[in-house]
């Protein structure tokens, strides 16, 4: 057995060129010659220090040249076929994601029966020692490219890279490579939007406008990349739960935020889009003097079912009330309920069919008939509902609530599900961020997933009380197609006075909804489900 303690820069000045294996070059035309690697290799062997030009996990090594760089896997001990294997594989990877220095070479060092994996390329110039040293004027342009670099990566493979500036190099013609050898499962962009929060809190000596133009570099490389603006959307609402230290730092935020674009999705950015009728700043909606609130979720698209819980909120006298998301998908009305929606005083949120309707179609998660529903529904849309419906913000907050079309949990906003094997980790996350209860829609199911003292519990009831409750999930059912076993149209009022969650299922003109499900053919499965409750 090889002693694995053995360090190759211990044994380097014994190795010869017969030692080195070139197993490829991502570009075989731009191939650097071993005799450049034994030169890095016989080098010198740099220390790997954080915010120093080589920064590495353990089990790195780094040796160099005048203009040349070798990284050694030292932590991996392989035998010849399968250190051969690995190193192709990762060059193969590499070749697909495009991302890292064309003449970048893996080889195989040997010495006795040891082998260790590693690579070469030449010298550059990593970005955090730029954004300290560089030429600011430069910056702009760099994150251009940085972020392309990142999204088409996201959104090809559904990978993210390592997103620190240490990790991404530029040559001498400002050429910008990804030096890591791994890419990560893809986390909708969550360590890249505390990179930010990172990047505002040490680059202190930076322009504001740097940091508008990182905004405006992300929001071009999103809508390049994924063809619409949700996850630079996703990205700015992940900015609202960053630590901020100072107001100086909160500037920067804001001005990442403006460059994002639609800053005005933001309570601490400015005010949410509001309804055509509601002047109440959203973060103000549920705090009491204002009467009842109306919460409504997935109106998909009923009208029927949405005009009659119009007339319930007029007799209830309720002015001021907020939408869950879905407006549209699944059901034959979708303009409809939009401009009912759009001249109506609440305020509305985007769920996961309301973005697949703005932006040309049904991705992942969608089942076959959801998809045929979308399809259905983008042609009877005008210009300007979808521009409504893509514009529609991902989020609202008070001060001590959030409103959402799917779970706290969920990196996306509305693909997750708060349900019985998911709202433990959903009120964990509620604890986390300092957030008293959250209101959902997606599920389709009434009913309130609670934290008291030390103990979490599931209401289904009419009513339900935050008194003494630290943390709830609030779901007021589907206003267009519940699925909890009752029929009718399905909404909540909330009482600020007292606290109180009030739940309501009212009867509306069901069949007339089925007759137009029969009329424009859609799957019969969704009448049932309407007559069904389920």
């Amino acid at each position: 057995m090889p002693d694995r303690t053995l360090q190759l820069e211990h044994i380097a000045h014994k190795l010869s060129l017969d030692n080195l294996q070139s197993i490829g070059t991502l570009d075989p035309e731009q191939s650097i010659p071993l005799s450049r690697v034994y030169e890095a290799l016989t080098g010198e062997k740099k220390d790997l220090v954080h915010g120093e030009s080589f920064t590495g996990r353990p089990g790195t090594s780094i040796f160099l040249s005048d203009n040349l760089v070798l990284k050694i896997h030292s932590n991996l001990h392989l035998n010849q076929k399968n250190s051969e294997e690995w190193a192709r594989r990762a060059l193969e990877s590499e070749r697909n994601y495009g991302v890292h220095h064309p003449s970048k070479t893996w080889i195989l060092v040997h010495y006795q029966e040891h082998i260790w994996i590693g690579n070469a390329t030449p010298l550059l110039t990593p970005l955090h020692q730029h954004m300290i040293h560089g030429d600011p004027s430069q910056l702009p342009s760099i994150f251009n490219d940085y972020f392309r670099l990142y999204m088409a990566v996201a959104e090809r493979f559904e990978k993210m890279l390592d997103a620190g500036l240490s990790n991404f190099g530029l040559d001498t013609d400002n050429s910008l490579y990804y030096l890591d050898d791994d890419a990560y499962n893809w986390d909708d962009f969550s360590a890249l939007s505390s990179s930010l929060g990172v990047w505002v809190r040490q680059y202190e000596s930076l322009d504001i406008g740097v940091f508008q133009s990182m905004g405006e570099a992300i929001r071009a490389a999103a809508l390049a990349s994924f063809k619409d603006r949700h996850w630079a959307t996703v990205i700015q609402e992940h900015l609202r739960d960053l630590y901020i230290a100072n107001d100086n730092q909160k500037e920067r935020i804001a001005a990442i935020s403006l460059g994002l674009g639609s800053s005005d999705r933001s309570t601490e950015f400015g005010s949410v889009r509001p309804g055509a009728l509601n002047d109440l700043p959203i973060g103000q909606l549920f705090n009491p003097g204002h009467g009842k609130i109306a919460i409504l979720a997935d109106i998909h698209a009923n009208l029927p079912a949405l005009e009659a819980v119009m007339e319930a909120l007029k007799h209830h006298s309720v002015s001021y009330g907020i939408v869950l998301g879905d407006i549209v998908g699944y059901g034959p009305h979708p303009g409809e309920c939009i401009d009912l929606l759009r001249s109506s005083p609440l305020q509305v949120i985007k769920g996961n069919h309301d973005h697949a309707a703005a932006t040309g179609g049904a991705r992942e998660g969608f089942s076959a008939m959801s998809r045929w529903a979308i399809d259905w529904t983008i042609p009877r849309l005008s210009d300007l509902q979808k521009a409504w419906l893509s514009e529609l913000p991902l989020s609202a907050r008070g001060d001590d609530w959030l409103a959402i079309h799917g779970a706290p949990q969920d990196k996306s906003f509305f693909n997750g599900y708060v349900y019985r094997m998911t709202y433990e980790d959903n009120l964990d996350n509620l604890s986390q961020r300092g957030i008293r209860y959250c209101m959902h829609g997606h599920t389709h199911l009434t009913g309130v997933y609670y934290r008291k003292g030390k103990s979490d519990g599931h209401s289904t009831g009419h009513e339900f009380s935050l008194d003494g409750i630290s943390h709830a999930l609030i779901c007021p059912g589907s206003v267009g197609q519940p699925r909890g076993g009752k029929t009718g149209a399905e909404f909540a009022l909330f009482d600020p006075e007292n606290q109180t969650f009030s739940f309501y299922n009212i009867d509306y003109d069901i069949q007339s909804t089925i007759d137009d499900l029969n009329r424009y053919q859609f799957p019969p499965q969704l009448a049932s489900r309407l007559l069904q409750g389920k």
